[in-house]
């Protein structure tokens, strides 16, 4: 065996065993059930429905949350319910609102918070993946709107990016759980909206 096969072949095992050996690490600071599943598990196990929440905050230009809350129940946190459909590199998520007590009891709600629909895709890597996100249309929701020069205004279609690890549990999202369910509706978003208005 020459000289170049033999220092092929030792470069490609380095390069597996980096690989294999990184691809393995636990983050300590996610949520629990946090640690990465394996390279195959990835591949043949990511499509499907995950059930997850999202809180119900907004930061201003000063980088302070702000949460949203109902003055008459203020021991209850609100959230966004998020149902995410993974389906190759499709992704699709609705999300509801819901209040959750300190009894860990939860009230859905009629209005408040509003109903998003979005559609996008996914991008994978060793430790998880990035969802960008494109506001398909909501309900209950105000228009993002810009004004132009001439007074005029223009819708703002509303983008959202997430990052998420993949653990043994499914997705951990902003700290939250994304939860693997069987769930086997199909989704608001995934239907033609071509013809719906953004809001």
């Amino acid at each position: 065996m020459t000289s170049h096969k033999l220092l092929s072949i030792a470069i490609i095992l380095t390069l597996l065993f980096s690989y294999s050996c990184s691809s393995n690490v636990k983050n300590g600071k996610l949520a629990d059930g946090s640690a990465i599943a394996g390279n195959i598990e990835k591949d043949t196990l990511f499509d499907g429905f995950y059930t997850g929440l999202e809180e119900m905050c907004s930061t201003d230009s000063t980088g302070k949350k702000d949460c949203y809350n109902d003055p008459s129940s203020p021991e209850r946190k609100w959230y966004h319910l998020g149902n995410l459909l993974v389906k190759g590199d499709s992704v699709f998520l609705d999300q509801s609102p819901v209040s959750i007590g300190s009894k860990k009891d939860t009230l859905w709600s009629a209005s408040d918070g509003g109903f998003y629909y979005y559609s996008g895709i996914l991008v994978r890597n060793d430790t998880g993946v990035v969802f960008n996100l494109k506001e398909l249309f909501c309900d209950y929701c105000g228009t993002d709107v810009k004004i132009g020069p001439d007074g005029t205004t223009e819708p703002i279609q509303r983008t959202k990016q997430l990052v998420g690890r993949i653990t043994d549990k499914g997705l951990v999202i902003d700290g939250y759980l994304y939860a693997r369910t069987t769930m086997d509706e199909s989704l608001n978003n995934e239907y033609d909206r071509s013809a719906a208005p953004l809001h």
